[in-house]
């Protein structure tokens, strides 16, 4: 009998299609009689799917696409992953095995995933590099997911009552990536950013990016460093300090 704590860290495998049958399974049955685990499964999976659909979708010129299908074979030669062997694993060694089967699943789906943003994220405004650039955050966005080995929910404020999300964080990495639901539209010459806070003081780490509906930051940071991670409404796209409305927090505890 697998423990909470040994199925929760197959959340990433089942979300990445990294389970065996009997593994995804179990995990499926575990779902149906815990919340946490569900809430969490149905934040990755919106992070995923949302990804491939960040921005409007547009046809590259031939060049264009030449171009990028080019980059992204040099980027699949040089990322070679060996092959996983399929086994069922004990339950005192599935902590172990669940994180590289997830890794070695998302490799080889972010490679892909890595060519389908290039091609979607292009339109008559961005550059070449702009869309390698964003491609680039969202492959390490669901790296960052994959290794995640703690997890926080967002507070909502009385600015923004109905927002929602996550904040995903991987040790081995000391990064994070954030995702927000149902923040209310930014009016012209607003931008929402995120900030690090230690001690009361607020350290901002940039503006969040467009993801479909919704919002999301990759955080370069520790937060075994931080007290609190705090989402504000600012005047513009660049802020020196926090002086808008806090529309969400998290506060970094070890639970």
């Amino acid at each position: 009998m697998l423990s909470h704590d040994e199925l929760e860290v197959m959340a990433s495998s089942y979300v990445l299609l990294a389970l065996e049958p009997e593994e995804r399974e179990a995990f499926q049955e575990h779902l149906n009689n815990c919340d946490i685990c569900l809430r969490r499964v149905a934040e990755m999976d919106a992070v995923a799917a949302n990804l491939a659909l960040a921005v409007q979708e547009r046809e590259p010129s031939p060049q264009l696409r030449t171009q990028i299908l080019a980059q992204v074979r040099t980027e699949r030669t040089g990322a070679h992953v060996a092959p996983v062997k399929r086994r069922m694993p004990s339950a005192g060694r599935l902590r172990k095995l669940a994180r590289p089967a997830a890794l070695a699943a998302a490799t080889g789906i972010l490679l892909l995933l890595i060519a389908g943003l290039a091609l979607r994220m292009l339109n008559i405004q961005e550059s070449l590099e702009s869309s390698q650039r964003r491609a680039s955050r969202g492959y390490e966005a669901i790296t960052i997911m994959s290794r995640a080995d703690r997890w926080w929910k967002l507070e909502a404020t009385a600015a923004a009552p109905d927002a929602a999300g996550t904040l995903a964080y991987s040790t081995e990495l000391s990064e994070a990536s954030i995702v927000i639901f149902n923040l209310p539209s930014a009016a012209q010459g607003k931008a929402y950013h995120a900030w690090a806070v230690k001690n009361g003081v607020s350290t901002n780490i940039g503006n969040l990016w467009p993801l479909s509906d919704d919002l999301w930051r990759l955080i370069p940071v520790d937060l075994e460093k931080l007290d609190a991670i705090t989402i504000t409404l600012e005047d513009g796209r660049e802020a020196s300090e926090q002086v808008g409305t806090i529309v969400a927090t998290v506060t970094l505890t070890s639970d």
